[in-house]
């Protein structure tokens, strides 16, 4: 392996004589003189007032809920603003409203403060090797472990009866705050910092000293959650960026930002309505890294241009959009989804700008010139049309079923003529006598018939499916109009889930295939696009670059530091610093051993372990919600209060004793930090003592000079100790070195944190030559005077370099063969992590990282090769495991089933299509089943066929069962008829004539109706009536005759008709028709050959008649119409009514 591929890269870490001279001038400063304020010109909102601002410090609204009593812990050196009397201790304390005042109270339930308006606890300088937040829990914006720890001030009001706070925190230590929340520790460093330089600005656009505060921790403006102290990364980003704005003509710029553009950066006068001119940094762009960045939200719906494969939502959408198109169309017969099948997509194109796009008209401004013909003042980054819409023409192709006609034009009692008149004359009358103006049958359609055929075969088909087959079809091209938010979870199509309902900005774009509507973007688009941001910093591009990508005719100006200063502890400050006396005795119970944490929350780092049974001394019981502050080693630390049994409280320190031991005890050893360290000539560094009130002396004071307050400042070179005394006598030492100075640059190393796999090499150079190298762990790596790393076994070790001049830099070291192998080739992933298999399946389960072995849990139920090939072997479960080289693992869970427990899980019991049909001879249909590879067999193939695709033929008339096998065996069956007659009868109906029995006169014509078309028809004595295949009569001579009419299945029925003689005169009363069809509604005129003459119905529910012969049908049945003389002779008329 060669010494450069091992080290991985976690963070860069610089501990510089530099930065450390730089730390101790700052505090010499912050010491001798006060804070001077950094003031810049702000132009927020392009507002048209100049004013001095300080961007220092910011004043954050923090989110604690709609409560009148909140919960905090001071974990630091605070004072009461209102009251600086009351002396405040490291405690949970409760601030609650009490009527229109405040009142605060400690943990032990005491009063500390009442009847203020406000509590405002101001945070002073922090005591070494001490906290300083304060921390509170339970927030709307809390942490994964639910505690949030603030800097900097804390106040507390009312406002409508409910509490506020108000955290005014300096401005990089906000900055912090916000980075790590809007992005994540892990991101790459440039984007970060990017993040660290738009929120710095972002911020400041809201400063408004009107108010009592200027920003909330909510998306409103920015997330925040205070002090993170495990977001390294963040914190370089923001201290390397300290103090610098985005700015523009001496204006910092109002720097919005969300997570995803779509790969358009859009105007704020798009995002929201108002009349603001466009400043130099808006204008609509392309941000081609947005669209790069695999982790930008997309989704996607694709209609697909031959009209298959559609989203279920997408094509009822369709279908209905076509239906509304086309049913006021009497050339279609459309009125449901079932209708109309789509043929073809042939193009989809934007049609409507998205509601949310404000284009009201902007006194004096620059608009884009998709919406005005001002141009931009950089044209050549604006759009010539901007790609923001919802609404989308769509142009389709349909099959629709076609208008319906009718079968017959003329009523039943028309088509049959008068047989006799008086007068030889009026023969032409008595042919149009009965007029359909008079009464028009009702008309039998092709849907009627459809309609009565699935009434009486339901079975044949499923009501449900759009079914054109057996319909008469039109093809049709439409265009219309689709809102495609309807797609969107909330919309009446959903077929985006809540999770992909995000995409504000939808475009389309058209591939061979299909046109595919693409939602993008999350957020308002304006101003940086996080995933872009990120995407450009892994391309290697800086943070200055990424801002000025987003905020052209910008540049970034420091505006001092932006740190806040904080008030020093005097002796006589009101609030105190001292370690809390031991309140309570506890013992470690539960049924393991107890973490000791350096904070109250399983973030903090570890300090060491309790056995069970283990005594405690006790500072604060429930210090935090759920933690106790302990004494451990002499040091002030946290345990989880559920592991503790509290054995006893104590009102007061122990004073037996001497000093040292009651020192001892409340504050423990002394000791001071550091315990040693080199200097240069002039350098000066602060000393900490964990007690308070030491006293300070030096060995010799010409080498190294000691302030009362522990300030040291290296004289000249040598070697001198610096001893702490405290109150009670205990003292402690610091060794301190005095180099003289030497132009040698500040010490760097190629790395300060890397990962090396077990029996590897590596190299690690510094800047400087002739730097002396040590390994903290040998027995983990070591490292040569050259630099050249060793690792030996698993574990961790620092490795350090020191200069000629005395400069230290430390590398962290990692040994781990799965850490290496995870930073290299990533985390072990399979492509299946659980699968339910059928008996002698086999299932190919793929490894991200290639070399692993695989093992079997149960080889009875499953096997797996070497190649990861798994058999499934019988019924049961098991996991399949894959391990790499690195000691990495991951499984995939295998249920094995039996082929036929799968298929009813996934689809059911085996359905068919239908289970009866009848078919005409000679004609196609198709049969499906519910359940995939289904094979088909006919149990008569001389009558039906039918492929394995489940295509059915019907061969001559009979009767043949279909069966459809399931892959597992299951079976249903479908009984099909061929029968024209049946098909027909079934189809179309039973042959029904208009009329059954007439009286004409020689060389009358007449027609009879009949209810199918394409009929023959014959005359039993042609020499009598003739008939022609349209039903067209002629009375040739006297006699009578039989018509009998074939329909094209077979159907027969007759009309005996009676032919009396042109010239005779027939002394017998007759009337027009003997017997005549009719339905329900119709009306008919039957005349006689007499004057004078009465008419009765037999049955006047069924139908009427009057005294002139007219008749109306009332309702289904048969009755028979008398036609009576004067004279007492009669004539009848059975007439049969159905319904229509």
């Amino acid at each position: 392996m060669n010494d450069g591929a091992a080290p991985i890269i976690e963070r860069r870490n610089i501990m510089s004589r530099g930065i450390k001279k730089a730390a101790l001038f700052a505090a010499a400063a912050a010491m001798l003189s006060a804070f001077v304020l950094s003031v810049f010109t702000l132009n927020a909102n392009a507002a048209s007032a100049s004013t001095s601002l300080d961007v220092s410090k910011v004043r954050v609204l923090l989110s604690i809920g709609s409560v009148t009593e909140k919960n905090f812990t001071l974990d630091g050196n605070y004072y009461l603003k209102e009251d600086k009397s009351i002396k405040l201790k490291r405690d949970r304390y409760t601030v609650k409203i009490d009527g229109s005042t405040l009142t605060l109270t400690d943990s032990a339930g005491n009063v500390a403060a009442k009847d203020k308006t406000s509590l405002t606890f101001v945070q002073c300088e922090a005591t070494e090797g001490r906290n300083n937040y304060a921390v509170m829990s339970g927030n709307q914006r809390s942490s994964d472990d639910g505690f949030n720890f603030y800097k900097g001030d804390l106040k507390f009001g009312i406002s409508s009866g409910k509490l506020t706070c108000v955290n005014t925190v300096g401005m990089e230590d906000y900055v912090q705050g916000v980075v790590g929340q809007e992005m994540s520790n892990s991101w790459e460093l440039e984007a970060l910092k990017a993040q660290a330089v738009v929120s710095r600005s972002y911020a400041t656009s809201y400063f408004n000293s009107s108010q009592s505060y200027d920003v909330t921790d909510t998306t409103r403006h920015q997330v925040y959650r205070g002090y993170r102290p495990l977001d390294t990364k963040v914190e370089e980003a923001v201290e390397s960026t300290s103090g610098q704005f985005v700015t523009c003509d001496s204006h910092i710029v109002q720097t919005f930002f969300a997570a995803s553009n779509g790969g358009i950066i859009e105007p704020t006068q798009h995002a929201w309505s108002g009349s603001e001119k466009f400043e130099p940094w808006q204008y609509a762009m392309y941000d081609e890294y947005d669209l790069k960045n695999s982790k930008s939200p997309t989704a996607e719906i694709k209609l697909y241009k031959n009209g298959e494969g559609l989203s279920a939502n997408v094509e009822k959408y369709l279908k209905d959009l076509a239906v509304e198109e086309l049913e006021n169309n009497s050339d279609y017969a459309v009125s449901s989804r079932s209708d109309v099948e789509i043929v073809k997509i042939s193009s989809v194109k934007a049609s409507g700008l998205a509601s949310s796009l404000h284009t009201k008209d902007m006194s004096n401004t620059t608009k884009c010139s998709a919406h005005s013909s001002d141009a931009f003042t950089t044209p050549e980054n604006a759009f010539s049309s901007c790609p923001n819409y919802s609404s989308y023409d769509v142009t389709m192709t349909l099959n629709v079923a076609s208008g319906t006609k009718a079968v017959s034009e003329k009523s039943a009692a028309a088509e049959v003529i008068d047989a006799t008149t008086e007068v030889e004359d009026k023969s032409e009358e008595m042919q149009e006598e009965i007029d359909p103006d008079e009464g028009t049958p009702e008309r039998v359609t092709a849907a009627d018939m459809e309609e009565s055929a699935a009434a009486k075969t339901k079975q044949i088909q499923s009501s449900e499916e759009a079914n054109l087959e057996d319909r008469a079809v039109s093809q049709v091209k439409i265009s219309v109009t689709i809102d495609a938010t309807q797609f969107r979870s909330n919309g009446s199509y959903a077929v985006l889930t809540q999770s992909t309902s995000y995409g504000r900005l939808i475009t389309v774009e058209e591939s061979s295939d299909y046109y595919s509507l693409m939602y993008r973007r999350f957020g308002h688009g304006v101003g940086m696009s996080q995933y872009g941001a990120r995407q450009q910093a892994s391309e290697g591009r800086t943070y200055d670059q990424i801002v000025s990508f987003y905020f052209p005719n910008t540049e970034l100006t420091k505006l001092g530091s932006g740190e806040q200063q904080l008030e020093q502890l005097t002796g006589n400050s009101a609030m105190t610093s001292e370690n809390p006396p031991v309140t309570a005795k506890g013992t470690v119970s539960g049924d393991s051993t107890l973490n000791v944490r350096s904070g109250p929350s399983t973030s903090y780092a570890k300090l060491g372990k309790l056995n069970l049974g283990d005594a405690l001394d006790i500072a604060v019981c429930n210090y935090a919600d759920g933690w106790h502050q302990i004494y451990y080693n002499g040091e002030l630390a946290y345990v989880s209060a559920d592991y503790v049994t509290i054995n006893s409280y104590i009102n007061n320190p122990d004073d037996n004793g001497s000093d040292i031991d009651n020192e001892i005890a409340q504050y423990g050893t002394l000791t001071v930090k550091p315990e040693s360290m080199n200097l240069e000539v002039g350098d000066t560094e602060l000393l900490i003592a964990n007690i308070e009130g030491c006293s300070w002396q030096s060995s010799d004071e010409s080498i190294v000079k000691v302030s009362d307050d522990g300030n040291i400042m290296a004289k000249s070179a040598g070697t001198a100790e610096i001893t702490a005394e405290s109150p009670a006598g205990q003292t402690a030492k610091s060794v301190i070195t005095v180099l003289q100075p030497e132009d040698e640059p500040e010490l760097t190393l190629s790395l300060y944190t890397a990962i090396m796999p077990t029996n590897s090499k590596g190299k690690l150079r510094a800047n400087i030559e002739n730097v002396k190298w040590s390994s903290t762990n040998t027995e983990v790596a070591t490292i040569s005077e050259t630099g050249a790393v060793a690792a030996l076994k698993e574990g961790e070790t620092e490795l350090s370099a020191m200069s000629p001049a005395g400069q230290t830099a430390v590398c962290k070291l990692t040994v781990s063969d799965k850490q290496f192998e995870i930073a290299t080739k990533g985390e072990l992933k399979l492509n299946e992590s659980e699968s339910t298999l059928a008996e002698k399946d086999t299932l190919a389960l793929e490894s991200s990282i290639s070399g692993v072995s695989w093992k079997s849990s149960n080889t009875s139920v499953a096997k797996v090769s070497s190649s990861g090939l798994v058999t499934a072997v019988k019924q049961g479960t098991a996991n399949i495991t894959a391990v790499s080289a690195g000691g990495q693992t991951a499984v995939c869970k295998i249920t094995v089933k039996t082929a036929l427990q799968i298929e009813k899980e996934t689809y059911g019991t085996i359905k068919l299509s239908r289970s009866e049909a009848i078919m005409p001879t000679d004609t196609r249909g198709s049969i499906r089943a519910n359940i995939p590879g289904v094979k088909w067999k006919s149990s008569n193939t001389a009558v039906i066929r039918v492929s394995s695709g489940g295509s059915v033929l019907a061969v001559k008339e009979g009767t043949a069962t279909i069966t459809g096998t399931s892959p597992a065996g299951q079976k249903a069956t479908c009984k099909v008829t061929v029968s024209d007659k049946k098909f027909e009868i079934a189809t179309k109906g039973e042959l029904v004539l208009g009329v059954t029995g007439a009286n004409m006169r020689a060389g009358a014509a007449g027609a009879i109706s009949v209810n199918i078309s394409g009929c023959t028809w014959k005359s039993s004595n042609t020499s009598v009536l003739t008939v022609t295949n349209a039903g067209k009569l002629k009375a040739v001579k006297a006699g009578s005759a039989t018509i009998t009419v074939t329909s094209p299945a077979g159907q027969k029925a007759t009309c005996s008709i009676k032919v009396l003689s042109k010239t005779s005169y027939d002394k017998s009363l007759q009337i027009t028709a003997t017997k005549v069809n009719m339905t329900v509604g119709q009306s008919v005129k039957i005349k006689a050959n007499r004057s004078g003459v009465t008419w009765t119905s037999s049955n006047k529910k069924v139908l009427t008649i009057d005294s002139d012969g007219n008749i109306k049908t009332v309702g289904t049945g048969t009755a028979t119409v008398t036609c009576k003389t004067k004279a007492g002779s009669t004539a009848k008329c059975t007439i049969t009514v159905r319904s229509k």
